[in-house]
């Protein structure tokens, strides 16, 4: 049975994901960061999805499991309530500071506590945004703001195309996988994409890409698994 370790699972992408691989056959090792969040998995009972404690910022290998195929990083901040506490957030450092840490270094810290325990030819895989992405054409229709956000994003997307140079000595392809406008709390109630849908379209998308060798392998590419432009 192959094994899948996702970060951020207890909700939104990462929840939608752990179950559309459990449906592939997958044994799915649910990341979670709160004792909470393991609680919400077990409630689940699906013997499947096994949830484990993680933290992005300091993982610990030992808790990580052997023989993985893929690893996925979904991990991120949760939402503000509202419009003036993004605004307000914005102006304190500390924030912008929260956003980097989850989502750049942590993908770095988790890529190199977890890269023991991959297969060769395995995949590990961040989520990033159209909204870290300088070619203007992805941006079509996007608004301003979210800045702390995009930055975050965007120190992701430089640190995984280092990333893809350090790990292919291990037989490991980087991808950043960017999903687009997804129904969770972060994306609200508008987004085009159902979570659900994300889940399963992700799944697919990975699963076709271990035929790939780290030559062949796309570094950025969206939930279709279509290559995009930094």
């Amino acid at each position: 049975m192959p094994r899948i370790l996702i970060a951020g699972a207890s909700g939104g992408i990462g929840s939608a994901s752990a179950r559309a691989f459990a449906r592939k056959g997958y044994e799915v090792f649910a990341g979670c960061h709160t004792p909470i969040a393991v609680q919400k998995i077990e409630e689940i009972g699906n013997p499947k999805i096994v949830p484990v404690t993680l933290d992005v910022e300091t993982p610990d290998p030992e808790r990580i499991p052997d023989n993985l195929s893929i690893v996925l990083n979904c991990a991120g901040l949760a939402p503000l309530p509202d419009l003036e506490a993004l605004e307000t957030a914005h102006q304190n450092p500390t924030w912008w500071f929260q956003h980097l840490a989850t989502t750049a270094m942590g993908a770095v810290f988790l890529a190199n506590a977890a890269r023991e325990k991959m297969l060769w030819g395995s995949l590990y895989v961040s989520l990033t945004s159209d909204l870290a992405l300088t070619n203007q054409s992805r941006h079509e229709g996007l608004h301003g703001g979210l800045y702390a956000y995009r930055a975050g994003r965007a120190a992701l997307n430089a640190c995984l195309l280092a990333l893809g140079h350090d790990l292919h000595p291990y037989g490991i392809n980087v991808i950043a996988l960017s999903p687009g406008w997804v129904r969770t709390r972060m994306g609200g109630p508008f987004a085009p994409i159902h979570a659900d849908d994300a889940g399963v379209r992700i799944c697919q998308t990975l699963m076709n890409h271990l035929a790939f060798t780290p030559e062949e392998c796309t570094t950025l590419i969206d939930i279709n698994g279509d290559p995009l432009d930094w």
